[in-house]
């Protein structure tokens, strides 16, 4: 990685910090996704600092840091919105849903998911991660009624 040109080496540590994640070596990952985030702002490439600030958001997630990985995550909605493809604004909204279960704020975590379903209108039945939120929201939901969690469910077919 160290002789790669330097748009190919933020690729090269953002997907190694991703596989560090996945195998819960968080030191590891979070050196991998700082060191990307410092070459993508040397570069001034936006879309690559938004991948690196991602994955860092993800590791605080993976960590249990929701409160953490809530604010990254909101910052990148709001710092990065025309700047990145949809589908990475979707999956943003996504992990912003899994930061506030993470937290107990299963109404925020609807409000997530309906604004992923209003940036685009089948982004939440197509999509395995925020059907498995839905559901993870619908267990829960025995215990409190969340509005408009379950016509969330039932246009995604998850209900």
């Amino acid at each position: 990685l160290h002789q790669a040109p330097d748009a190919a080496r933020v690729h090269g540590l953002n997907a190694a910090g991703g596989l560090a994640t996945e195998q819960a070596d968080y030191a590891h990952a979070r050196a991998c996704h700082d060191e990307a985030l410092a070459i993508a702002g040397d570069l001034g490439q936006p879309q690559l600092q938004f991948q690196a600030l991602w994955g860092l958001a993800r590791v605080a997630l993976w960590q249990g840091e929701y409160a953490q990985a809530g604010a990254v995550f909101e910052q990148l909605i709001r710092d990065a919105r025309q700047t990145v493809p949809r589908s990475w604004h979707i999956s943003t909204l996504d992990n912003l849903g899994w930061a506030a279960v993470g937290q107990g704020d299963d109404g925020l975590a609807v409000l997530h998911l309906l604004e992923a379903e209003r940036v685009a209108n089948q982004a939440v039945s197509r999509n395995a991660t925020a059907r498995e939120l839905l559901s993870t929201l619908l267990a829960r939901e025995r215990k409190s009624a969340t509005p408009g969690l379950r016509p969330l469910a039932a246009r995604a077919g998850v209900l």
